[in-house]
C-alpha cells in the first residue's frame, strides 16, 4: 500500500506504518464511492489508496491522485501525506518537489510523524524548499518523539557526523540510534554497533557491536552483514558463535551475504578470503573475480590487489604481458583515488617501464602522491629518486629529508637508507651514531641489510650504541678480547636492548673492557657504581674509573668528574678542580659541562668571576640545544648580567621558550613566571598555569608551589583550596620553603585542609628553618593573636622585627602597629 512504498522511499529502507484497508467487493465499492461523491473525506483517502494499488478496479495514479486531492483538501492528514509522496515520487504527474513539500507542510502541522519526517528531510537536502538544516532538525525531532524510527534514524546521522547544522554529538546519535534500533530499524541497529565498536558516545563493547549488528544482518542490511563479517574476521565477536566454532567461516557467511547485495567492501572482503584461504578453500582465480567484481564498483583495495594478482600472472589473460598492462590500468584507478599502495606500486611500473612506457616523470609523480599522504612507501622511493637524479634534480639533501620522514615511521628500507646517508655523509652531517641508530632499528626489523650493516658498523667499531639480537650476536662474538665490544655488549644489557635488561650483567662487561682501557666502558663503570647499578654503590670507585676514562681525552668522564668535585661526591668538595674538569669537557663540546662552567664563571666559584666567560660557554651550550645552558642564558637575560649582558625580559623570554620546549623544568618555571608578571610577554594567568603546570609535573619544587599558589588565589584556573593544597603538599615533600609558608597559612586558616593552628606553626618554622622572611611574619601574627603559642606581644615583635631587618614592609607595618 501506499505507506509501505513511500518506506521504500526512505534513505535507510526503514518501515513506517501500513494503513489497513478492506478489500470489497462490488456493492463496497459502490457504497464507497457515493460515500466519497457526498464528501467523506476518508471514503475519498480510503477510494485513493485503492486506485493507486490497483485493488479492486482498475490502477490509476491520476484517479487516486484526484480522490486524494478531495480528501486532503478536507484536511485528511493521511491523504496530505500520500498527495506529497505522489508529487515527490512523480506519480500521476511531474514530480514537484515544492508540491511535495506544500502537501508534506499541511500534513506535518497536523502532527502526522510520517510526514514530519518527510518533510525534514526536504529541507535536509533543500529540494523543494530552501535548505535549512535547522528545519530539517525541528521537523525530524517531532516526527522522533511520536517514535518515528525513521526520523531518529536521520537524527543518529546527523549528530553522528555533524555539519547538518547541529555539532557532532555521539552521546545524542547513540541515544536516537537506540531508539531506532529497538524499533526495528536496520540502519539504526548498523550505525549503534558501529559506535559500540568504536565505543563513540557509548561504553566501548564488541559485544554490543555483535548484539546489534546481527540484528541489523539478519535483517538484510547489507553494510552491518559485512561489519559483522569483520567481527568474525578479526576474532572480535563479543564472545558468540553460531552453530560452528570456525570464526572465519562465519566471516565468510556473512561477507558473502552483503556481497550478494552488491556491497562493495564486502565483495573485496570475500575476495581477500579467497585469496587468505581463510573460511574458505584458498583459490587466487576467485580471489581475483571477487576482486573484480568490487574493483568496478570503484572499491581502491581491491583494485590494488586485483592489480598484484594480474602481476602474479593470476587472471584471464594468457599473455602474461597483457596482465601487467591490465595491473597497471587498475593501479591507476586506485591510484586515481588516493590509495597510496598503489601509487606506489604504479610509480615503480613507471620506473622500469613495465606495463606503461617507462617516464621517470610519472614516476616521480605518483611517488610524491604517496609521499604527500604520510606514506612510508612512497617517501622511500621519492627519496630514491631524488639519490639518484631521476625524474629530478638530484639532492641528497632532500632525499635524506625523505628517508628520514619514512624511517621515522618504521619504514625499514628507509631506515637501511639513512644509515647509509648519515655513515657518508650525503645530505646530512656525518654521524656514525646516527648511521648505527639508523642500521639498528632496520636489523630490529630483521632486515638483510640493517643487519649487515650494524654489523658492519660493529666490526669497524663505529657508534653501535643502538643495536638488536643480532647485533648482541656480533658484539659477542667479537666480545673474547675485544674491549669495545665487551662494552657494547654492556650497553646493550643496560638498556635491554636484543638481551634481557640487566644491570649486573651491563656492570660485568663494562668492567672487562674497563680493564682493557677502554674509555667509554670506564665512564659507564663509573656511572654504575655512582647510582649502585648492578653493582655495589661506591662514589669513591666511581670517580676512579672516571680518571682513567678522563686520562684518554673521553669528554663524558672529565664532564662526571667535574660534577664530582663541586658537589664533593666521592671526592672532596673543590671548585677549582671541578672547574678544571668541566673546561677540559666544555673545550671537547660536551655540552653539560659547557653549561656548568659558565655557571661557576658567573659564580665565581673555582674560577675568577667574568661575567664574559659566563656568556660565553651558557651560549656556547645553549646555541647546541642543551636546555640548562638555555635556561641560564634566559635568567643571564632576566636580571642582567654585569654590562655583558643588558636586562631584557623579551630576550628572556626567547631562551625560557627554548629551554621549556626542551623539556627543563626551571626554564617551564620560569616562564610561567614571566607570564604571570607579564614581563617580557603579555601578561597572561593561563599561560602561566600552562608552564606552572608542565614544570611542576616534573617535580619541580618550586613550579609545585607557584601552582599551587594559582589555584589559591584563583588566577589562571578555577579557585580551588583543595587543588592548592594538593600542590603545596607536593612542593612541601622537597623542602621548599615558599610553599612551607603558604601551606601553613592554610591550615591557620583551615582553607583545603582541616584547620590547625599547631601544623601551621610547625610549617611556618620549617619556612623560617629555610630562610623563608614571610614565615618570620606569619610567626609574629601567631604570637600577636595568641593563635597555637601564648599570646606574646614581646614575642611577635621579635618575629616582626626579624623579618623586618630583611626588607619585608609588612613585618614593618605590623611593628608599628605593635608601638
Amino acid at each position: 500500500n501506499l505507506k509501505k512504498d513511500a518506506a521504500k522511499a526512505d534513505a535507510d529502507g526503514a518501515p513506517v506504518r501500513v494503513e489497513g484497508t478492506e478489500r470489497a467487493d462490488t456493492d463496497c465499492l459502490e457504497a464507497l464511492r457515493i460515500s466519497a461523491s457526498e464528501g467523506n473525506a476518508g471514503a475519498q483517502y480510503t477510494l485513493g489508496i485503492l486506485y493507486e494499488e490497483g485493488e479492486g478496479v482498475e490502477q490509476s495514479y491520476d484517479t487516486a491522485m484526484e480522490w486524494y486531492l478531495k480528501s486532503a483538501s478536507q484536511g485528511n492528514v493521511e491523504a496530505q501525506y500520500a498527495l506529497g509522496v505522489m508529487y515527490e515520487q512523480g506519480e500521476a504527474a511531474e514530480p514537484s518537489y515544492e508540491k511535495a513539500v506544500e502537501w508534506y507542510f499541511k500534513a506535518a502541522v497536523q502532527g502526522d510523524p510520517y510526514a514530519q519526517h518527510a518533510l525534514g528531510a526536504m529541507y535536509d537536502v533543500g529540494r523543494g524548499v530552501e535548505q535549512s538544516h535547522v528545519n530539517a532538525t525541528e521537523w525530524y525531532e517531532k516526527s522522533a518523539r511520536q517514535g518515528n524510527v525513521s526520523a531518529q534514524t536521520a537524527l543518529g546521522l546527523m549528530y553522528e557526523t555533524g555539519g547538518h547544522g547541529v555539532l557532532i554529538s555521539y552521546e545524542k546519535a547513540a541515544m536516537y540510534y537506540t531508539s531506532a534500533a529497538a524499533g526495528g530499524n536496520a540502519r539504526a541497529q548498523c550505525r549503534l554497533g558501529w559506535l559500540y565498536y568504536k565505543g563513540l558516545g557509548v561504553s566501548q563493547s564488541a559485544l554490543e557491536a555483535f548484539v546489534w549488528w546481527r540484528k541489523a544482518a539478519e535483517q538484510g542490511d547489507a553494510d552491518a552483514q559485512n561489519k559483522l563479517g569483520g567481527l568474525y574476521y578479526t576474532g572480535v565477536h563479543g564472545g558468540f558463535t553460531d552453530s560452528h566454532s570456525d570464526t572465519d567461516t562465519d566471516a565468510m557467511y556473512w561477507f558473502q551475504k552483503a556481497a550478494l547485495q552488491g556491497h562493495a567492501s564486502a565483495m573485496y572482503n570475500v575476495g581477500l578470503m579467497y585469496e587468505l584461504g581463510r573460511g574458505i578453500a584458498q583459490s587466487d582465480i576467485y580471489a581475483a573475480e571477487w576482486y573484480h567484481k568490487a574493483a568496478l564498483k570503484g572499491h581502491p583495495d581491491a583494485q590494488g590487489n586485483l592489480a598484484c594478482l594480474l602481476i602474479a600472472g593470476v587472471g584471464a589473460e594468457s599473455d602474461a604481458t597483457r596482465n601487467v598492462e591490465k595491473a597497471a590500468m587498475w593501479f591507476e584507478q586506485a591510484a586515481l583515488q588516493g590509495h597510496v599502495d598503489s601509487q606506489m606500486n604504479l610509480g615503480w611500473m613507471y620506473v622500469s617501464g613495465e606495463g606503461v612506457q617507462q617516464s621517470d616523470l610519472q614516476a616521480v609523480h605518483w611517488f610524491a602522491q604517496a609521499a604527500g599522504k604520510g606514506h612510508s612507501g612512497g617517501q622511500c622511493s621519492l627519496a630514491w629518486m631524488y639519490r639518484n637524479g631521476r625524474g629530478v634534480q638530484r639532492s641528497n639533501l632532500v632525499a635524506a629529508e625523505l628517508y628520514r620522514k619514512a624511517a621515522e615511521q618504521g619504514y625499514e628500507l628507509a631506515q637501511v637508507n639513512l644509515g647509509c646517508m648519515y655513515l657518508y655523509g650525503w645530505g646530512v652531517e656525518q654521524s656514525n651514531e646516527q648511521a648505527a641508530e639508523w642500521f639498528t632499528k632496520a636489523a630490529l626489523q630483521d632486515n638483510a641489510q640493517g643487519q649487515y650493516g650494524i654489523g658492519w658498523m660493529h666490526k669497524d667499531g663505529l657508534g653501535v650504541e643502538h643495536s638488536n639480537t643480532l647485533a648482541v650476536e656480533w658484539f659477542r662474538k667479537a666480545a673474547d678480547g675485544y674491549a669495545r665490544a665487551q662494552y657494547q655488549l654492556g650497553v646493550m644489557y643496560r638498556y635491554g636492548r636484543g638481551v634481557e635488561q640487566s644491570d649486573a650483567k651491563a656492570a660485568e662487561w663494562y668492567g672487562k673492557a674497563a680493564r682493557r682501557n677502554c674509555p667509554h666502558a670506564q665512564c659507564a663503570l663509573g656511572w654504575m657504581l655512582k647510582e649502585g647499578l648492578g653493582v655495589e654503590k661506591s662514589d669513591a670507585k666511581a670517580v676512579e674509573w672516571y680518571l682513567k676514562a678522563a686520562a684518554q681525552g673521553h669528554a663524558q668522564a672529565e664532564n662526571n668528574l667535574g660534577w664530582s668535585y663541586r658537589e664533593g661526591v666521592g671526592v672532596p668538595r673543590c671548585a677549582v678542580i671541578a672547574a678544571e674538569w668541566f673546561k677540559k669537557a666544555a673545550e671537547k663540546g660536551n655540552v653539560m659541562a659547557q653549561t656548568s662552567l659558565g655557571w661557576l664563571y658567573k659564580q665565581g666559584r673555582g674560577v675568577a668571576q667574568s661575567d664574559e666567560r659566563a656568556l660565553y660557554w651558557t651560549s656556547k651550550a645553549a646555541a647546541q640545544g642543551e636546555a640548562q645552558g638555555a635556561n641560564n642564558l634566559g635568567c643571564f637575560y632576566k636580571d642582567g648580567l654585569g654590562v655583558v649582558v643588558p636586562q631584557s625580559d623579551t630576550e628572556a623570554v626567547v631562551w625560557f621558550q627554548k629551554a621549556a620546549a626542551l623539556g627543563n623544568a626551571a626554564a617551564q618555571c620560569s616562564l610561567g613566571w614571566m607570564y604571570k608578571e607579564g614581563r617580557g610577554v603579555e601578561q597572561s594567568d593561563a599561560k602561566a598555569v600552562e608552564w606552572y603546570q608542565k614544570s611542576a609535573d616534573q617535580g619541580h619544587d618550586q613550579a609545585q608551589n607557584n601552582l599551587g599558589w594559582m589555584y589559591k588565589q584563583g588566577r589562571g584556573v578555577k579557585q580551588s583550596d583543595a587543588t592548592a593544597v594538593t600542590w603545596l603538599q607536593k612542593a612541601v615533600a622537597q623542602g621548599n620553603a615558599n610553599a612551607q609558608c603558604t601551606l601553613g597559612f592554610m591550615y591557620v586558616h583551615g582553607r583545603g585542609v582541616t584547620k590547625s593552628y599547631e601544623k601551621g606553626i610547625e610549617l611556618y618554622q620549617k619556612a623560617v628553618a629555610n630562610g623563608s622572611v614571610q614565615a618570620e611574619n606569619n610567626m609574629g601574627v601567631m604570637y600577636q593573636n595568641g593563635h597555637g603559642v601564648p599570646k606574646s606581644l614581646t614575642i611577635a615583635a621579635e618575629w616582626f622585627m626579624r623579618a623586618a631587618a630583611k626588607g619585608h614592609a609588612q613585618a614593618q607595618k605590623n611593628l608599628d602597629k605593635l608601638d
